[in-house]
């Protein structure tokens, strides 16, 4: 994690536009991210619009616009809330990660331990490099264990499950009972995790853990948990139809009518809805959530230097720029000097005199050589700025002709009342 220092010294500006399917609404976030590892993680802000996008409970289902992923979820038939979350990030650099997370119900909050969780991760792997996927993985679910246990101190947590692969490497992480499955072309699935308990850990191992124990379908570790955390990351063959995301409300169901779902399920958009019905139908107990990702349909183009976000109902975009500079001086249009205006005749000093006498009308006006008129200009008292002079050809001497002025056209001989000047023959 950067150090103020380093994400100051290689700052940029990261602005994330909310874009909400159902409104035509924008929020726009600018924050502070590592030059050359996106740590949106540290960005101050980024995380908690994130949480506030995730704070709508998900229900129905969907797909993200980019990569090959789709999602149901249901709050079951019992329960008040759903306390399952889930989220898709793409970095800029193409790594992909899908995230489930179930919350704690048994706990203080296992809503709010899911978002944070599911939050966490997601701005970690879109943050990150396409290197080591396996290593980002792991860091993403250690990062949201830190984050979850300081925000709820070990009274609240969540099972998460995630999947992230770039350039051909796939890789399943999980902690808690949430779990993963490979989908082949043919066949049933094949489930790739085991569940932080007693039971399926002694199940795991050839042994039988005793019946009726209260102890056994306890999870043994959890994202934000604190200390001694370690989440199970594996690899997996980027072969078959695809991969299967589940909370413990869907995968409850009877193994046979999960494979039977999963084999008939024409695409896996519609294995996942089928399964959260099929929760339904089985009393609906508990919060069940399924995430579906196809190995076929590869990820759609992006957008050279952005990281997105999806979420049930939002799609959150990061672009990553440099920080903008200040010029010591704002530019602006070149503008020419105006051309110097010649200085009136000055007037005689019994026309002066008279000029004084009269009161100021707001209008000026000059008397100009045989062959000119004058144009007149309104002028603020005191402005003390000169008007600019218009020289027409030389008219003659012809006494017919008029000549033109702005407001009225008065005739060589034509006199203004009251100015006291005397024409000129």
């Amino acid at each position: 994690m950067a150090t103020d220092a380093e994400a100051d010294e290689s700052a940029r500006t990261v602005r994330a536009i909310l874009r909400p399917c159902a409104a035509a609404v924008a929020t726009t976030y600018t924050g502070a991210i590592q030059e050359h590892s996106l740590s949106l993680v540290d960005a101050p802000g980024l995380l908690e619009l994130l949480e506030r996008s995730l704070t709508r409970e998900p229900k129905g289902a969907g797909r993200a616009a980019g990569p090959p992923v789709a999602w149901a979820s249901t709050r079951g038939l019992v329960r008040k809330e759903n306390q399952d979350r889930v989220a898709v990030a793409r970095s800029a650099s193409g790594l992909i990660a899908a995230i489930l997370a179930d919350g704690m119900g048994g706990m203080r909050d296992g809503a709010r331990a899911a978002i944070i969780a599911t939050a966490t991760m997601a701005a970690r792997c879109a943050g990150s490099s396409a290197g080591n996927v396996e290593a980002v993985l792991k860091d993403a679910f250690r990062l949201a264990n830190e984050q979850v246990f300081r925000a709820l101190r070990g009274e609240g947590g969540a099972a998460v499950v995630a999947a992230a692969w770039s350039a051909g490497a796939w890789f399943v992480a999980h902690a808690g009972d949430a779990r993963a499955y490979h989908l082949d072309s043919s066949g049933p699935p094949t489930r790739l995790t085991v569940d932080d308990t007693l039971q399926a850990q002694l199940e795991d191992m050839g042994r039988a853990a005793e019946r009726g124990s209260a102890s056994e379908r306890r999870l043994l570790q959890f994202v934000g948990m604190g200390k001694d955390f370690e989440p199970h990351v594996a690899a997996v063959p980027g072969q078959g139809r695809g991969l299967i995301l589940t909370s413990d409300g869907a995968h409850s169901l009877p193994p046979p009518v999960l494979e039977w779902v999963a084999v008939g399920a024409g695409h896996l958009q519609m294995l996942a809805e089928r399964l959260v019905t099929a929760s339904e139908w089985n009393g609906g107990h508990d919060n069940a959530t399924v995430l579906t990702i196809s190995f076929q349909n590869g990820p759609a183009p992006q957008q050279e230097g952005v990281a997105e976000f999806w979420v049930p109902g939002d799609h959150l975009m990061a672009f990553a720029a440099p920080a903008p500079r200040v010029p010591a001086a704002a530019a602006g249009p070149v503008v020419s000097p105006p051309a110097p205006i010649p200085e009136p005749k000055p007037k005689r000093s019994s026309d002066s005199r008279r000029s004084k006498s009269r009161k100021r009308t707001g209008r000026t006006e000059r008397k100009q050589a045989k062959g000119t008129v004058s144009t007149s200009e309104a002028v603020p008292a005191g402005s003390g700025r000169q008007l600019p002079i218009v020289t027409f050809e030389d008219a003659g001497d012809d006494p017919n002709l008029e000549r033109s002025a702005p407001a009225e056209q008065p005739k060589p001989d034509a006199i203004p009342p009251g100015s006291g000047d005397k024409p000129e023959n």
